[in-house]
């Protein structure tokens, strides 16, 4: 998951919901500077970015793990 200032879809605005923003679905300054309070707050690097770990912490759920190689061989 990576949400950036500019970014207009759907998981822009479940997160503007979650942070208690105005949910327009366009990730503008306001959207920015709530992640980053957010991400401050929580202990996560205050970027104004939402990478994979902002994403989970916001929404609650756990990353998922990467598959294991696959072995034809097994």
């Amino acid at each position: 998951m990576l949400l950036k200032k500019g970014d207009k879809n759907e998981q822009v605005r479940q997160l503007q919901i979650k942070l208690g923003v105005d949910p327009v679905g366009t990730f503008g300054p306001k959207t920015e500077e709530a992640v980053k309070k957010y991400q401050a707050a929580n202990g996560l690097t205050a970027d104004g970015i939402v990478g994979d770990a902002t994403w989970n912490k916001i929404m609650g759920t756990a990353p998922v793990a990467p598959a294991a190689p696959y072995r034809d061989w097994e």
